[in-house]
């Protein structure tokens, strides 16, 4: 760790005793669930129009996935949260 002055006066214990897991599919995480799994859970979303598309397409959207974990780039282009308006991101 880094060596400054303050560090011993962070009270360390407030900030694990306060932090919390993040939702499976939340966006600083997304690069963590294998591209197959996230596909399937996309496919298999009940409210979403599509779903049924991406059942259909599958393997080229893992693919797509793939490439775009692979170029690094944003997180937010790979998908938006279910049940919110894209603002401009496309979804897989």
């Amino acid at each position: 760790m880094l060596e400054v002055p303050w560090l011993q006066e962070v009270d360390w214990k407030v900030w694990m005793d306060s932090s919390m897991a993040l939702p499976e599919g939340h966006s600083t995480i997304a690069y963590e669930v294998p591209a197959e799994e996230t596909i399937d859970k996309l496919a298999n979303l009940k409210h979403s129009k599509l779903s049924e598309v991406r059942r259909l397409h599958r393997d080229i959207l893992k693919k797509l996935l793939i490439e775009i974990r692979t170029r690094g780039y944003s997180k937010g282009y790979q998908w938006y949260y279910p049940g919110q308006r894209s603002q401009g991101c496309w979804s897989v």
